[in-house]
């Protein structure tokens, strides 16, 4: 849902989101402010048992010196989403120019194109009309040999049909590749 600020509903500010780590604790804040259990919210939101759990965990599965993050999961576009509609809780995104500042002096102005690129063009009338089409299937035919045209003009295939029942095996027809 992509609104204008000036149409939302008015919401309560929660936290303040600058990391990753910051949305795991505001996550789990809201759980307990809720007083419910992360299975809960697994059925509310719809996510898998115990998916709540094992994205709001903060440090990864198993111990050891190449697996301390190897198990650790994310938040990917469906989880989040899922973890938003069992909190009930909304994602705000807010400029911070403050934050910002330092930033912006080392960003560089994009140079626009000055013509329109291609796709978006419309296509000229003159491009393919029925007697360039014409035109152009008479040149293809030129270029095949005399024989596939032969074939091809009567019916034939260039290549048999690879499956039983095109061949007509399973009525026990055999067509040597013709078209039926």
């Amino acid at each position: 849902m992509t609104a204008p600020i000036r149409t939302m509903p008015e919401y309560e500010l929660y936290r303040v989101i600058l990391d990753y780590e910051a949305l795991q604790d505001g996550f789990l804040d809201r759980i307990e402010d809720l007083n419910t259990t992360l299975e809960q919210i697994d059925d509310a939101g719809g996510l898998a048992k115990g998916n709540a759990q094992k994205l709001l965990t903060k440090i990864g599965g198993k111990r050891g010196p190449d697996r301390v993050h190897s198990l650790k999961r994310t938040f990917g576009w469906e989880s989040l989403a899922k973890m938003l509609k069992g909190t009930g809780m909304a994602l705000v995104l807010v400029v911070d120019d403050e934050r910002f500042a330092p930033i912006k002096e080392q960003l560089v102005a994009r140079k626009r194109p000055r013509q329109q690129a291609n796709a978006s063009s419309t296509r000229p009338r003159w491009l393919f009309t029925k007697k360039k089409a014409r035109e152009m299937g008479t040149k293809r035919w030129a270029l095949l040999t005399p024989a596939i045209a032969w074939l091809s003009r009567r019916g034939y295939r260039s290549s048999p049909p690879t499956t039983p029942t095109a061949r007509g095996a399973a009525r026990g027809a055999v067509t040597m590749g013709r078209r039926r």
